[in-house]
């Protein structure tokens, strides 16, 4: 039988603990083992008793989070002074100057930079429905309902333009039957909305641009000239008006290896090729079709799939 040592017994005697190999991955020790696991100490074999070692272990770390790293307790002050205590539990933290906590929890007060609706404010009213006493209130403040009342019991009203809706909202947050008000805040810039048709009439064929949110990147960029896109698929429609002045250069690679084929036309009989160019640089703004990432960007064409029955591409074709 081995020494029984604790953590603090190897950090004093300076005995480094590292297993045996006996003890390795994919070995399925029993469970006497699992609980004795032997270490040794560099001179004999020892057994590191789980007990003291997790007591320790939690010890030196409750000691290092409240800032302790020894084993030694400093001695006593004579006049000690109050300090922060390192405590497990979490006591009453007040609030911040600022923040109030409303019916229905704490919330910041809307920031003087951000923007808003100067003649609407946003409620939400307890059970869905507006009560008598807010009905009243909403009158007195000439407000008036714009939006039917929601799922989740909240409906937008239009107040005077000489009423600021940041105080509007302010009276009616304590109106019985009212459980929230606010300024109806602009949470994202206006962006540019292109007048592609498609793009503009519904947010269905196009959805991918909506939800990457286009409209607010391109108040940013349209892309530049200068920069071309690569798109090596099926080749791309010749006659299609959203590409037809877009693509620079074109090349077809369809031979399977690693040639140049130079009497093969680079038109997309296949459809995904075309597809991903207009994604990615299609004619923008010009009131025709659908809508490209990059308004001003153009392309280079690379066709490496063969005609027929769903080929595939030689990955020859593809590195070439």
């Amino acid at each position: 039988m081995g020494n029984v040592i604790s953590i603090d017994d190897v950090v004093k005697r300076g005995r480094s603990i590292t297993p045996k190999p006996e003890l390795r991955i994919g070995h399925s020790p029993d469970r006497k083992a699992l609980t004795q696991t032997r270490f040794s100490d560099g001179s004999q074999p020892v057994k590191l008793h789980h007990a003291a070692a997790a007591l320790t272990i939690t010890v030196a770390l409750f000691l290092g989070a409240c800032g302790g790293g020894s084993s030694t307790p400093p001695p006593p002050t004579p006049t000690p002074t109050p300090t922060s205590a390192c405590h497990a539990s979490v006591g009453h933290i007040p609030l911040p100057a600022g923040i109030r906590a409303g019916a229905i929890g704490q919330r910041m007060p809307a920031s003087e930079a951000e923007s808003f609706d100067t003649g609407r404010v946003a409620v939400r009213f307890v059970g869905n429905a507006i009560s008598q006493e807010a009905s009243s209130a909403l009158e007195k403040l000439g407000a008036h309902q714009l939006t039917d009342i929601n799922p989740q019991g909240a409906a937008t009203f239009s107040i005077p333009q000489s009423s600021d809706p940041r105080v509007t909202a302010q009276i009616l947050h304590g109106v019985h039957g009212i459980i929230a008000s606010g300024p109806v805040v602009y949470r994202y810039p206006l962006g540019i909305i292109p007048n592609d048709p498609i793009f503009m009439t519904d947010n269905i064929h196009q959805w991918d641009l909506y939800m990457t949110q286009m409209p607010n990147a391109w108040s940013v960029t349209t892309g530049l000239t200068s920069v071309r896109i690569a798109v090596i698929d099926t080749g791309y429609d010749t006659t299609n008006p959203d590409l037809m002045g877009k693509v620079d250069n074109s090349i077809v690679f369809d031979l399977c290896n690693g040639q140049r084929d130079g009497t093969a036309s680079i038109e997309d009989k296949d459809g995904h090729g075309t597809d991903v160019s207009g994604i990615a640089a299609a004619d923008t703004n010009n009131m025709t079709d659908v809508a490209g990432v990059g308004f001003n960007v153009h392309l280079l064409e690379a066709r490496v799939f063969p005609y027929g029955n769903n080929p595939g591409a030689s990955t020859m074709d593809i590195a070439a």
